[in-house]
């Protein structure tokens, strides 16, 4: 365990700390490490660069009863905003050879996050995430490769629910969302698909899936959807032209004997659009 301070005692704002701790093994309340170091910095604000922080995480294998990850390497970055000394940037960036949970699993895992915090508020003022990572598992399925990225920003032209009509999307308001996601090679109750896209948005009252698609058995599975939360509104529109004959697990028994009386030489090909206005968000059908 290595700790330097240094400082003016009359002026608290110039200390500088670096803390560093390295260990074949360490036992704690928080969980076991193996082969880990840590290291934490605190750097003043000076005439040529604003205050800022770093913790730094690494270990071979580090366990918790959360779950257990190889080659852990942890880094987090905090550094006062230039104009406001109410906000800071803050940055992360996670990486393991494998992680195993009690709700998934996967390898070569990596996330990076980059937010701009208030400190008087616990939700970003803005912030971008993406994640990565290799044969990944949960009980309801496994995908070969998967990526999912999304932002978060304030809606300064969000529009204000009428009182409590929109229920639980009320929270969601003030801010604008974007995502998209990948997955590729993923199986999940009996349906195999080669790849699946997702994309979408929210600015308030509008939430958007802007396309969905998937390689299946040969062929295509193209939607796009949008709900206005404050109307209930739920409008869809899709194509397919891949073999239905293979989603047949997904049935109950009555579609499958259903589906069984057709076939063919080559997967028919389908459109479908529709709209349908749902409960309102406060109807007790939400909640139970």
């Amino acid at each position: 365990l290595t700790v330097d301070v240094r400082g003016d005692v009359r002026a608290p704002q110039t200390f500088a700390v670096l803390l560093g701790l390295h260990a074949p093994g360490a036992d704690t309340p928080w969980g076991i490490v193996q082969h880990g170091s840590l290291s934490m910095l605190l750097h003043p604000a000076t005439s040529n660069a604003m205050a800022r922080a770093e913790i730094n995480l690494l270990a071979r294998v580090a366990q918790t009863r959360w779950a257990t990850a190889t080659n852990l390497v942890l880094a987090i970055r905090l550094q006062s905003h230039d104009s406001d000394s109410n906000l800071v940037r803050c940055a992360l960036e996670l990486s393991a050879a494998s992680v195993d949970t009690r709700w998934a699993q996967a390898t070569n895992l990596s996330f990076t996050a980059q937010w701009l915090h208030a400190i008087t508020n616990p939700i970003p003022v803005s912030a971008r995430g993406e994640l990565q990572a290799d044969n990944a598992r949960t009980r309801w399925g496994a995908a070969r490769q998967v990526r999912l990225a999304g932002t978060l920003a304030t809606h300064a032209d969000a529009v204000a629910p009428a009182e409590t009509s929109w229920g639980w999307w009320t929270n969601l308001a003030p801010y604008a969302l974007e995502w998209d996601g990948q997955l590729r090679g993923l199986a999940a109750q009996g349906l195999e698909m080669d790849e699946v896209f997702c994309s979408g948005n929210w600015r308030a009252p509008e939430l958007a899936l802007t396309r969905i698609a998937c390689a299946l058995y040969g062929g295509r599975f193209d939607a796009h959807a949008a709900l206005n939360v404050a109307t209930s509104e739920l409008t869809f529109n899709g194509s397919s032209d891949f073999d239905g004959q293979k989603i047949s697990p997904l049935f109950t028994d009555a579609g499958k004997e259903w589906l069984a009386q057709y076939s063919w030489n080559q997967p028919p090909k389908a459109k479908a659009s529709g709209a349908v206005v749902l409960p309102a968000w406060t109807d007790p059908a939400w909640t139970n």
